[in-house]
């Protein structure tokens, strides 16, 4: 399933004139209409895009849009979304994947949620193949242990 095609978006931006209309000459309506396009640019605001590349987290007025955080050389960090008051990481995972953590199960990595049996979103038959696999580490405690991505 591919994502809808909108395409009655309007764009506001400054239009610019490049040349220098006083000493052009046209024949005609549309010898001038042609030419508009070398003649005019406009400059689309880099909201338009939804998207900011920056070191540095965006202000208050872009927390609707994607941040590309880059460090000190340009590469790319992560990326990340304006979500419950602060920009939180986005990451590729699906809702049926399954990863594996080293830790305290008791406080999961926020965004995950620990498949215990009678989890209704993992099917019975996996849960029971991978809680036998969990390390105990006290009661109801687990420092190796399996979770999904529930998101935040």
């Amino acid at each position: 399933m591919s994502a809808p095609i909108v395409n009655n978006v309007k764009v506001k931006g400054a239009v610019k004139i490049s040349g220098l209309l006083d000493r052009e000459c046209f024949s005609s309506w549309r010898d001038f209409l042609e030419s508009l396009p070398r003649l005019l640019t406009i400059d689309i605001p880099t909201r338009i895009l939804g998207v900011v590349f920056s070191k540095s987290e965006p202000g208050e007025d872009s927390n609707d849009v994607l941040w590309v955080n880059r460090d000190a050389s340009g590469q790319v960090v992560g990326i990340y979304a304006f979500q419950n008051g602060k920009w939180e990481p986005l990451y590729t995972f699906g809702a049926g994947q399954i990863h594996w953590f080293w830790g305290d199960s008791t406080t999961p990595e926020r965004g995950f949620k620990v498949i215990l049996p009678g989890d209704t979103e993992v099917p019975s038959s996996i849960v029971g193949h991978i809680v036998p696999l969990y390390k105990i580490s006290g009661a109801g405690r687990y420092e190796y242990f399996a979770a999904r991505y529930i998101g935040f």
